[in-house]
């Protein structure tokens, strides 16, 4: 799917689509928004939700990775870097 053909699609298909080909990276907190961010292969997701009714409000497709910026703070690559350094010693 592209991301053109993603920003198509309406709400409910946009879901769908985010639920079956997403990979959830990040989410990050924004009152009285919750934000979720999915890989979605050649392009990014952002699933915005209304905190208090736990609801999606919209979702907002994207490929420049400046939009990425709110949440690479929030990634932890403790793991990661822990499987590089014991490779490293092996």
């Amino acid at each position: 799917m592209t991301l053109t053909h993603f920003n198509k699609l309406s709400i409910e298909q946009q879901q769908k689509a985010v639920l079956i080909n997403g990979v959830f990276i990040a989410e990050r907190k924004d009152p009285p928004l919750r934000m979720m961010l999915y890989d979605m292969g050649n392009f990014y997701v952002e699933v915005f939700f209304l905190s208090r009714y736990n609801k999606v409000a919209w979702f907002n497709g994207f490929k420049t990775t400046k939009k990425l910026e709110p949440y690479l703070q929030k990634i932890d690559i403790t793991p990661i870097l822990e499987e590089v350094l014991s490779y490293k010693r092996n």
